[in-house]
């Protein structure tokens, strides 16, 4: 199943710095400098240097064909095309140390939406083996803003499994409230945060008293 909440997917991103799987961050796309451009340039950031100078060996030293790791599909106008080599990615260069591979496409699409598709198994997290780009150059594709490393994972939240009834999930709540919420206090009880933690502990005792039945 696919994660499709932004959090959960740049927690997952994050967190490949510290096996040895890697991901594609993002694409930039530049063409051939000359009125009619003949080939697109795609540099493929990733989140890490794992396996990119494996990838490049196995193309430029091994002879394997570029197109058995890289596949590029979609297109309106002008289709990629895997099997007629249309589109396609024809050669690669990496300089050893960076987290970014440079790949040359013989040819450039339309301005319709095309996905690229890494397939290296049991290298890359298959949430970031492929990536949508387009053949236009342009502020969409640049990085303008820093990368930013993302803020730490916050700590679990302490269950007591022990809590069955409206007292104790209120108890629980507001353990949390102060927490997590700096300077917070137990006020009035006409207070919305107060209202709000006693709706949600009615709700719990609620559903507490349905699962001892």
């Amino acid at each position: 199943m696919n994660i499709t909440n932004p959090e959960q997917l740049a927690d997952r991103f994050r967190d490949l710095q510290n096996t040895t799987f890697n991901g594609i961050q993002r694409v930039f796309v530049s063409l051939e400098d000359t009125p009619s451009p003949a080939y697109a340039v795609l540099d493929l950031e990733f989140q890490n240097t794992a396996h990119l100078e494996a990838i490049a060996n196995d193309i430029n030293v091994n002879g394997l064909p570029a197109t058995q790791i890289f596949q590029i599909t979609g297109g309106s106008r002008i289709t990629a095309q895997i099997q007629n080599n249309r589109l396609q990615v024809d050669q690669i260069t990496y300089d050893g140390s960076s987290t970014q591979l440079q790949l040359r496409v013989n040819g450039v699409g339309d301005y319709s939406t095309y996905q690229l598709t890494l397939s290296r198994a049991n290298t890359l997290d298959p949430l970031f083996s492929t990536i949508d780009f387009k053949f236009r150059p342009g502020c969409f594709n640049s990085n303008c803003a820093p990368l930013q490393r993302n803020d730490a994972p916050l700590d679990e939240p302490l269950i007591d499994y022990l809590a069955k009834d409206f007292q104790s999930f209120k108890h629980l709540l507001m353990n949390a409230m102060a927490q997590r919420v700096p300077g917070w206090q137990a006020t009035s009880e006409a207070d919305l945060d107060q209202v709000i933690i006693d709706l949600i502990a009615a709700d719990a005792d609620e559903l507490s008293d349905l699962q001892d039945r």
